[in-house]
């Protein structure tokens, strides 16, 4: 069964929208530097990640270097052993700023494509947090693209972590961001 939109659901952008995974931000055509074939897009989702299917998004004929981060939820942090990980965000803020971020990175690397999806809601232990993936020409551009995205998103983004430890206590973690 699909999930349906919020019932105001806030449109940040024209070319944000909300699908069954989620609010999506899909590439303007300001955005598409390399023309249709290289879309930039975040997205949040409450589902598994399908690293193989996310990959395909950004992959074409001119890709010489395809660069991938995957973040996994660890069992421990600081000393402590952790259970799981629970994950809430703002995605109106997190649409807008994440567009900041993809054409910062534009600007700065010469990259064909590039996505970022974030999980939101309970993961356990070995589950797939965060995915970025870029793609370019050559291996240099999608390097740091890629670790400037990650960077930017972890940095910038409002998206709340909090860990349940063995313990069975919690706590929130990582939560100062900055928004430009």
């Amino acid at each position: 069964m699909g999930r349906t939109a919020p019932p105001n659901p806030v449109r940040t952008s024209p070319n944000s929208i909300y699908t069954s995974r989620g609010w999506r931000l899909m590439a303007s055509q300001d955005d598409l530097r390399h023309g249709p074939t290289a879309p930039a897009f975040f997205d949040l989702s409450d589902v598994d990640l399908n690293p193989k299917a996310l990959r395909r998004g950004v992959t074409a004929d001119n890709t010489g270097a395809l660069v991938a981060f995957e973040g996994l939820v660890r069992d421990h942090n600081e000393g402590k052993g952790v259970s799981a990980l629970s994950y809430e965000a703002f995605a109106p803020l997190c649409l807008k700023e994440a567009a900041k971020i993809y054409r910062e990175a534009m600007d700065l690397f010469p990259f064909h494509a590039a996505i970022c999806r974030h999980r939101t809601g309970t993961l356990k232990i070995g589950d797939l947090a965060v995915y970025v993936a870029v793609s370019s020409a050559h291996r240099d551009e999608a390097f740091k693209a890629c670790r400037y995205i990650i960077d930017e998103i972890k940095h910038r983004l409002p998206i709340w972590k909090k860990e349940t430890y063995t313990d069975g206590s919690e706590s929130w973690v990582n939560c100062s961001h900055v928004h430009q």
